[in-house]
């Protein structure tokens, strides 16, 4: 992930605009890949196959019961084909390289649902639904690589030229899940509503013992635009209070997580009878029977209102919500042989308010206009996790630990703390760069956060000096190192929102949506490469470029052309992700009916739209709504080169027959 040479994204932000002649000092293998070499000397091809098909089906038995049936499955296939020349760093290292997928997955679904509903004499009736379902999910993945190539042409299809085959462990992920649940609707006078609901879900992840978890509901409604007071009201059209009780459970953790898995071990070795060298297989995970479903169990209260013969509608919840025994997976010490295992602890607490509203402006023969729009707070907090108080250098004794290190360039960026927001991020905190007139005879002298003037003497045991970035000694002592580091930057948001508009006249409509985030911060690892000036710097933006320091210019932003980068996280790689996005905007003409009647249709529609139009924002890298470790927990919003959110331009015709 740290390298330059992994991806053609990194390589064109990191390299310089132009290749190397080779008689150059600096040229070597991994400099000779360019953006040139990843267009030349790579080939990247998928086949995928995809099939999908539902059946659903509905008996109704007499007028108390309903039986419904529905099915379906989905089947992908899908094979891939990655070649890396000589041009290419991974080529040139392995003499040609050639990586082959054969992913195959599938799942089927069964659900037989029963419904009976009946009135009550006249002042209530009941809906009741009782059902089994079963889900079965396959995944397969075979991976094969090859190298030490002699013949080169025939590239992404020449496995059979490579004098070395590797075909690694295939990856299977298979499990089921089997649920009963039931659920009971009761209205009274149409006015007050009751609803009840419990399921049993068994999955094939956890081991015996643990397998089933239980999970029951209840809400309470008041519809008080029934009641006989409000009747009166003529400009309230809707007003309903109700109250919810939930737990629903998480089974996201890889199969087989429970078990103790074998594979391969290249590097460990015995012999047979006749003193042949054979491979091993070892243990590859640490098993753990213990694993049970976590559970979040919820509150909500909302407020449902219509005004004006609902010109003018919305929702307002507020809800609180407690997640236990959380599935967390953790890196173990070196000395428990095992990477990382999972393992249920720990409670995570979510409190937060949501409003909505829809408002129709107008509401003539020929011209519409409507617009709604949401915001949503939410606050989250980690209540438990079950661990003994440990050093966090600066920040002294906390209940915590650490997030998975995000690259070798980098190391660990976030730290999980009792009582605090999730994967707050961590690292160094800065104060610009390092002046000739702060260097004294106490050390480089800096701002303490209580305002006075602190010194420290060396960065990790090596002194500074003017044009190196200037450091904060948060505890200090004089040396700035891995106990100074400090909480710089959270990525949950402090709230989302979102509006859209519709407007039309007759048969021509014109229709937005826009989505937002505030007060998000993002890991942008980018700035390390391109705006930090240093003796392991590449290619550099031009502000960067230009503005870095120099003894005829002495920057307090970019440091000089001599500093030398760290494998640390530090704030200057923090900022502020908040933005608008314009999500889409569509332009919709319904053609005359008299016109579409005389040709055997219904309906029909030419419609033009665009999807991500533009985005407001001052995040400096390609898309704020970014999250390249996207599956793991434990790096949240981290920004390392992902592929940014495409503008799609669209066309289409909508008929009904």
């Amino acid at each position: 992930m740290g390298g330059a040479t992994g991806a053609i994204s990194r390589t064109a932000l990191d390299y310089a605009p132009f290749e190397m002649p080779e008689g150059d000092p600096s040229f070597n293998n991994e400099n000779k890949t360019t953006v040139f070499s990843w267009l030349n000397d790579y080939v990247d091809v998928t086949d995928d196959k995809t099939f999908k098909a539902s059946l659903d089906l509905t008996w109704k038995i007499n007028k108390f019961f309903r039986y419904n049936l529905r099915t379906g499955g989905n089947l992908n296939i899908n094979e891939r084909k990655r070649w890396y020349g000589l041009q290419l760093y991974q080529g040139m290292n392995n003499q040609g390289l050639l990586a082959l997928s054969d992913l195959n997955k599938n799942n089927v679904s069964v659900e037989n649902i029963l419904n009976y509903s009946t009135k009550l004499k006249s002042f209530a009736t009941l809906d009741a639904t009782a059902g089994v379902t079963y889900e079965d999910y396959n995944f397969l993945n075979k991976n094969t690589t090859a190298n030490q190539f002699t013949f080169f042409e025939m590239r992404e299809n020449g496995l059979h030229m490579a004098g070395n085959v590797n075909n690694a462990q295939p990856i299977q992920k298979d499990y089921q899940l089997v649920s009963y649940l039931g659920r009971a609707n009761l209205s009274i006078l149409d006015k007050y509503l009751i609803t009840a609901s419990f399921r049993a879900d068994g999955s094939s992840k956890f081991a015996k013992g643990n397998r089933w978890g239980y999970f029951p509901s209840a809400s309470l409604a008041w519809r008080m635009e029934q009641e006989e007071f409000m009747k009166n009201i003529s400009w309230l059209s809707q007003l309903k209070i109700r109250v919810s009780y939930g737990v629903t459970g998480n089974q996201s953790i890889d199969p087989y997580s429970t078990f103790s898995m074998y594979g391969s071990n290249s590097n460990l070795y015995y012999a047979d009878g006749s003193g042949n060298a054979q491979t091993a297989f070892t243990v590859t995970n640490l098993s753990n029977n213990s694993l049970k479903w976590e559970k979040t169990a919820s509150w909500n209260a909302g407020l449902d209102f219509g005004l004006f013969n609902s010109r003018l509608s919305g929702t307002l919840d507020v809800y609180q919500k407690k997640t236990t025994d959380l599935l967390i997976s953790r890196t173990l010490p070196g000395s428990a042989g095992f990477a990382s295992t999972y393992y249920n602890q720990g409670a995570m607490k979510n409190n937060g308010v949501e409003l909505s509203l829809n408002a129709q402006i107008i509401d003539k023969k020929d011209w519409k206009w409507s617009v709604s729009g949401n915001i949503g707070f939410n606050k989250s907090e980690i209540a438990e996790l079950g661990l003994l108080p440990s050093d966090f250098g600066f920040l002294g004794e906390k209940v915590g630990y650490y997030g998975n290190s995000i690259g070798d360039h980098f190391g660990v960026g976030h730290v999980f703390l009792e009582g605090e927001a999730p994967g707050l991020f961590f690292g160094y905190v800065t104060q610009g760069i390092v002046q000739p007139e702060d260097i004294t005879e106490q050390g480089v002298k800096y701002t303490k956060k209580d305002g006075t003037i602190g010194y420290y003497q060396t960065f990790n045991k090596v002194a500074p000096v003017a044009g190196d970035i200037k450091f904060v000694d948060s505890d200090g002592d004089g040396d700035v190192n891995v106990n100074d580091r400090d909480v710089i930057g959270d990525p949950n948001p402090d709230f989302t929102y979102g509006f859209s508009t519709n407007i039309s006249w007759k048969n021509l409509s014109l229709s937005a949506s826009f989505a937002g985030v505030q007060g998000k911060d993002i890991l942008n690892t980018n700035n390390r490469y391109v705006n930090t000036p240093g003796t392991r710097s590449n290619n550099l933006t031009r502000k960067a470029y230009q503005n870095m320091w120099t003894e005829s210019n002495h920057s307090n932003l970019y440091p000089s052309s001599t500093f030398v980068i760290q494998n640390y996280v530090m704030d200057r790689y923090v900022e502020d992700a908040s933005y608008l996005r314009c999500a889409d905007i569509t332009l919709n003409y319904i053609l005359p009916k008299t016109w579409m009647s005389k040709i055997g249709f219904q309906n029909a529609s030419v419609y033009a739209s665009v999807k991500n139009a533009f985005i407001i924002t001052n995040y400096s890298g390609y898309d704020p709504d970014v999250n390249f470790f996207g599956f793991d927990g434990l790096r949240p919003g981290v920004d390392m080169g992902a592929y940014p959110t495409p503008r799609s331009f669209i066309f289409g015709l909508n008929l009904t027959f």
